[in-house]
Order: structure tokens, then C-alpha cells, then sequence
């Protein structure tokens, strides 16, 4: 009993002491609790789990909590009697509000909003330096939430390489691949492609130059050539567009394409000072110390620089490289005058010159000296004013196929009959062509005429540049001839025979998809008789080689044939021509395989006569077209007649009128002896002494 007593007496302690202190400072109160759904008036709705809610007792965060299933909220709100509580959802101000009153449970007390706010954010892809290349949102869905993973991707300009990815937030996959993926930060961000100049690089050239005119695209091109090559590195290449332009040099380069397109042309030069050999010249262009420099389709007319004493078209210096598919003209001066100078003095630079048109220069289309070499094939050198070619102390000069402005080939004291431009010291000549080198781009279709030229024409169907020549005999006379007609299936191969004045090249370069050919080589009277074939479309066949075999071009039904009408071309009458269908697949060779290839008329001789062996009026003298001494009657006509059209038209000539003059003197044996003696023995004769002359 005494225990109990004594409790009581500390609770009533206790009660003392504590009392007091509440009655000052007040009860503690219960929070006021907020139950209810939180909603959206559009669309209609609860919120999305997860959606942040948050009460403000004037304007101080008292409580916050994330929705559950169905916009589901709860929360204790404590406060002071009297308070005003607000709300937002989503970071939004609810329309409700409501008085804070200790302990109240608001149950259904919903909160609603008009709409939920963008909870996604914006990126924005960037490149830098800017103009250097592209940075792509692959994905293409912007703006997108915080973590989700974008696809993005990053391509270089030319001349200019990726090196990274860069942003203030978020996160990349990979940071150093140019194609990768970004991971979105709660915010929006600028992600950004970083580039740095790289190789190898084009660079872009045009008349005037072009925006910022650093030469990374067409829209910034250079204004000049020079501008470019100072800048252009190994494996570089130049674009240079239709326009005029200043000279340039090339100095201490390795690996450099300049390409010019139709119409780019240089017409300055530059003093160049201590040339090797030359000494002081005016160069348009100077290639000096360098290696592998190739320079492409642009032309190079000096009349604006005419008149100098020493003045060169192009100059390659202990260089190398190739000149193609270019003109260079017009190179005038008072002393020593160049189209394309090949220099070396210390070494054996080797420079290649094709396709290229040298003319109408005063001394010379190509001086080659120092201990240089030279190879050029397939070029036109025409009506320079000393020579086409002079070799000045080079080691080599190979300047074979190539078109000498005649015919008969270049004057050389191994070519005295020569009446095409002259060929100067140690130059490989033989053989030549036979015709001006043809080069015509086609848009939309069109017909390529080079009958003139090589007796040929080709019909484009779509986008090409068709570049044809004709040779002045067989190129590969020793490939094998393969292939016959269905018609004539028995007869041996052997039997086929070329016909003369039909042998040409023809390439194909920047064809599109779909472009389709017919090539037509034209034959004449006198080819045909010189052979002994009779003109039908089952002896005649056009046939193309690959450097081993004669094949008979596009074998299948309505790919070849040969039309027999006879048709007058530039003032030549033709018989007919021979044709050929060429297309990307199907076709024997097909439009990729013409990249420079040979073609040749081949006829099988007729089974009821033997074509004429030699000369009428010599066998009929002789008594017998055995005779030893025609023999080279039959070489003069088939190595110097025929190649050529005057040639040919005299051979077609004499195979008309000259049978009844043999047949009259055949029947006289005193006109025989005479003739024989006084006109055959004496052509034979002089026939047998210029034989080293011919061509």
C-alpha cells in the first residue's frame, strides 16, 4: 500500500513540473491529412504514377509525395491553425486550396490541374568549327524524357575527319565513334560533332571562289588553283571547276589528282627563275621536286603569254606524275617555245602523257632532256611549229600510238615519207595512229562521229564520254581470231581475215546506270576486195581483243549485224557498216570492259573466187601471180596503201579499171615483156630500195 502511495506522489511531481511548460507554449497539434486522387482536366484523368504532388503552407514546402496507381496521393500536412495550404502536381498549381485545421482527415480530396507540363526536353545537334561536317539525330523524335537513349551520327566534310562528341549533360555510349548513342539529361542540351582537317581530302576550285573560300566544298571553293595545291597533302585531290584561272606550281608534293572540269582553262604564267637546262622561262604550270603529281583536263592556252623569250605550257621538274585528257596550245616565244617541258637533272623522273591534245606551239609539243623519260600514247600532236617530239638528251622517249596530224605518221630520218609532225632524236614512234584522237562527253543520248577520224561512230543511249582513235594497222596482229558465225560453223576460224582501215579503240568513262551503246565501224569497196570478201551480213563481223584474242563482239540474236547501204560520210563513200550492241551486262565486251579497247572489222573470204593477191597488170606481165617479184607489190599495198584512206581509195580504184588492161596485155607477149620491163621491173625496183622508209 505504501508503494503504491509513493507513485502516485512522483506522477503528481511530475504533472507539477510539466504542466506549466504546455500550458505556456501549447499542445503539440496533429497534422492536417490530405487524402485524394490528383487529375488532369485535359485529357480528363488521373496523372501518371510517379507524378511528383507537393503542399505549401503559405509558401513553405510542408509535405510531397509521388502518386500511386490511378493519380493516388496521401500526405500529413503540419501547420498552425488558420494557415492557408496550396498545391502543385506535376510542378503545377492545383486549382483547390484549402484552411489548415489540426488532426482533419480530407479524405476525397482530390487535386487537379489543367494539363501536365512538357516533361521532355530539346536537343540540339552542332558541329564544330562550324562548315566541317554534319551531326544527325538519327532517331529524329526530339524532344525526348531524361534517360532516354538517342541515336545520333557523325559525318566528316571533305577534307576533314571526325575526332569526338561533346555535351554539358547526359552521356554518350561512345564518345569517339561517329555513330553512337546519347543518353538524355533532365534538361534540354547541345550535343556536338567535333572534326579536325584529316586525309585524303578534296579540295574545290572555282572562278572567283566561293563563300569562305577555304575549299572544303563547292559552297567555300577557292578562287585559285594555287590556294589548293598549297594546302593539299598526300593522296589530296582537286576540284576545279569551268572557269579561267592564274598559273600554279606544284613544289616538294607527293600524291596529288588536279582534275579540271570541261572548261577550266589556265591562261598566266609565272617566271620561274634557274630552270634546269632551260634556265629563266615562263611557266603556266611548274611540277618541281615533286612525286605522283597527275594532272587532268585542264587546258592551257598561251596566247594572253605569247611573245616571251623562254616560255613552257607545263614543266615537270624531277617530277612525276601524268598529264591527261588535256590541251595544251598556243605556247609562243621568241626563242624557245614548249608545250610540255620534261626536265631531270638528277635523276629518272618518269612523267606519262595520254589522251592529251598538243598543238600550235613555236618550237616544240614535248621537249624531254636532263635524263628524264617519257611515255606518251594516245595523244594528238599536231602542227607545232619545229617538231611534235624532241628528245634533247633524255633517256627514253615512248611515244608510240600516238596521232601525228597524218596518216603516213611524224617526219624522222626512219620516216622520210612522214608528212605529220616532226619526231627529233632517240623517240619510239612506230606505230601511230591512224587518226585525231576523239574525246565527246554525252547527256541524255547522243551520237559520237568519228568517222572522219577513225571511219567509226557510236550511238549513245543515256550519260557517257566516248573517247575513240583509229590505228593504223592491227595492234595485236598475232592474237588468235576466235569465234565463227552459226552460218558458217564449218568453215575453219583461220579463215577469217582482217579488213583494213577498221581497227580502233574506243573507252567509255562516267557512264550512269542504264547507258547503252552501238558501236559502228564503216568499211569500204576496196577493203572488201583487197581481202576478198564479199559484202554479206554473214561475212562481215565486228570483233573486239583484250590483249590475246580477237572475240566476235555481242554474239546473241539482235546484238551485232552490218548494214550494206551504202552511205557518203565526210566525202568518203562507204559501203556499209558493222555494229555492235554494248550494255552494262550481256553483251561481249560490256560497257565497264571499255576502258580503252581495241575493235576490228573481220570478213570471211568468198568460197567462189579468191580475192585478188597482188597486182593485175604485174601478173599479167610475169605470166604468173606467183612470181617472186610481186611479193612486194602485195607488202607495199597491204603496209602503206591500206592503212590509209587515199590509199585505199586508190587500191579500190586500180582493183576497177585495171583487169582489162592486164587481160589485153596478157595476150600479147612483146606488150608483156614490155611492161613487164619498162613499168613493172622498174616500180619493183624502186619499191625494193625505200623499203627501210616506210612506215
Amino acid at each position: 500500500m505504501k508503494n503504491i502511495f509513493s507513485i502516485l506522489f512522483a506522477l503528481a511531481l511530475i504533472a507539477v513540473a510539466v504542466v506549466p511548460a504546455y500550458a505556456q507554449d501549447g499542445f503539440p497539434q496533429p497534422p492536417h491529412l490530405f487524402e485524394g486522387t490528383a487529375r488532369t482536366l485535359t485529357p480528363a484523368g488521373p496523372v501518371p504514377a510517379g507524378t511528383l504532388v507537393q503542399a505549401f503552407v503559405g509558401v513553405e514546402l510542408r509535405a510531397l509525395t509521388t502518386t500511386g496507381a490511378g493519380g493516388h496521393y496521401y500526405f500529413e500536412v503540419p501547420g498552425t491553425a488558420g494557415d492557408w495550404v496550396t498545391f502543385k502536381v506535376a510542378g503545377v498549381t492545383a486549382h483547390e486550396s484549402t484552411t489548415w485545421v489540426s488532426g482533419e482527415l480530407e479524405e476525397g480530396f482530390d487535386l487537379t490541374i489543367d494539363v501536365l507540363p512538357t516533361l521532355y526536353h530539346d536537343v540540339t545537334m552542332a558541329v564544330s568549327p562550324v562548315g566541317t561536317g554534319t551531326a544527325t539525330d538519327v532517331t529524329g523524335a526530339s524532344p525526348y524524357a531524361a534517360g532516354v537513349a538517342v541515336s545520333i551520327k557523325a559525318e566528316p566534310a571533305s577534307g576533314y575527319e571526325f575526332v569526338g562528341w561533346t555535351a554539358a549533360a547526359g552521356s554518350f555510349a561512345n564518345a569517339n565513334a561517329p555513330a553512337t548513342t546519347f543518353t538524355m539529361p533532365a534538361q534540354d542540351v547541345t550535343v556536338t560533332a567535333n572534326f579536325a582537317v584529316g586525309g585524303p581530302t578534296t579540295w574545290y576550285v572555282v572562278e572567283g571562289g566561293a563563300g569562305a573560300q577555304d575549299g572544303i566544298n563547292w559552297n567555300n571553293a577557292f578562287a585559285t588553283i594555287q590556294e589548293a595545291v598549297d594546302v593539299a597533302g598526300p593522296g589530296d585531290t582537286i576540284e576545279v571547276a569551268a572557269g579561267e584561272y592564274d598559273a600554279f606550281q606544284v613544289i616538294g608534293k607527293t600524291d596529288i589528282s588536279i582534275i579540271g572540269a570541261e572548261g577550266a582553262i589556265v591562261t598566266t604564267a609565272n617566271l620561274i627563275t634557274a630552270l634546269p637546262v632551260v634556265g629563266n622561262a615562263w611557266v603556266m604550270t611548274a611540277v618541281y621536286e615533286s612525286e605522283n603529281i597527275n594532272i587532268e583536263g585542264i587546258n592551257f592556252d598561251g596566247t594572253e603569254v605569247s611573245g616571251k623569250e623562254v616560255f613552257v605550257g607545263i614543266a615537270y621538274v624531277d617530277s612525276t606524275g601524268t598529264i591527261a585528257r588535256l590541251t595544251v596550245e598556243n605556247v609562243i616565244a621568241t626563242e624557245l617555245g614548249a608545250g610540255v617541258a620534261i626536265i631531270g637533272d638528277r635523276d629518272t623522273p618518269t612523267v606519262e602523257i595520254t589522251g592529251a591534245t598538243i598543238s600550235n606551239n613555236d618550237d616544240t609539243g614535248i621537249y624531254v632532256c636532263g635524263g628524264s623519260t617519257l611515255e606518251a600514247h594516245f595523244n594528238t600532236i599536231v602542227d607545232n611549229a619545229e617538231c611534235g617530239v624532241l628528245n634533247d638528251g633524255g633517256k627514253t622517249v615512248d611515244a608510240i600510238y600516238n596521232w601525228w596530224g597524218h596518216a603516213s605518221g611524224p617526219l624522222h630520218l626512219t620516216n622520210l615519207l612522214g608528212r605529220g609532225n616532226a619526231v627529233i632524236g632517240n623517240v619510239d614512234f612506230k606505230p601511230w595512229l591512224g587518226g585525231e584522237v576523239v574525246t565527246e562527253p554525252v547527256t541524255g543520248g547522243g551520237i559520237v562521229d568519228a568517222i572522219a577520224e577513225a571511219n567509226t561512230e557510236v550511238v549513245v543511249d543515256g550519260k557517257a564520254t566516248v573517247t575513240i582513235f583509229k590505228y593504223a594497222s592491227n595492234p595485236y596482229p598475232e592474237a588468235p581470231v576466235y569465234g565463227t558465225l552459226a552460218s558458217l560453223d564449218l568453215l575453219a576460224t583461220d579463215d577469217w581475215v582482217e579488213l583494213p582501215d577498221t581497227f580502233v579503240d574506243i573507252s567509255f568513262t562516267d557512264t550512269e546506270p542504264e547507258t547503252e551503246a552501238e558501236v559502228r565501224v564503216y568499211y569500204t569497196d576496196a577493203a572488201l576486195n583487197a581481202k576478198g570478201v564479199d559484202e554479206d551480213t554473214d561475212t562481215l563481223r565486228l570483233y573486239s581483243c583484250d590483249g590475246q584474242h580477237w572475240v566476235p563482239c555481242s554474239t546473241s540474236e539482235g546484238d551485232n549485224g552490218v548494214n550494206t547501204t551504202n552511205v557518203i560520210k565526210n566525202g568518203t563513200l562507204y559501203s556499209g557498216y558493222m555494229w555492235a550492241e554494248i550494255r552494262e551486262t550481256g553483251t561481249t565486251p560490256t560497257l565497264a570492259q571499255l576502258t580503252g579497247t581495241p575493235w576490228g572489222g573481220y570478213g570471211h573470204p568468198s568460197q567462189t573466187s579468191q580475192p585478188p593477191c597482188g597486182c593485175f597488170i604485174a601478173t599479167a606481165a610475169y605470166g604468173t601471180d606467183t612470181a617472186r617479184e610481186i611479193d612486194i607489190l602485195r607488202e607495199f599495198r597491204d603496209e602503206v596503201l591500206l592503212p590509209n584512206i587515199l590509199g585505199t581509195e586508190f587500191v579500190s580504184l586500180y582493183y576497177r579499171t585495171s583487169p582489162p588492161i592486164a587481160d589485153f596485155t596478157s595476150r600479147h607477149e612483146v606488150l608483156r615483156t614490155v611492161v613487164r620491163v619498162g613499168f613493172v621491173d622498174v616500180i619493183i625496183a624502186i619499191l625494193n630500195c625505200s623499203h627501210d622508209l616506210w612506215p
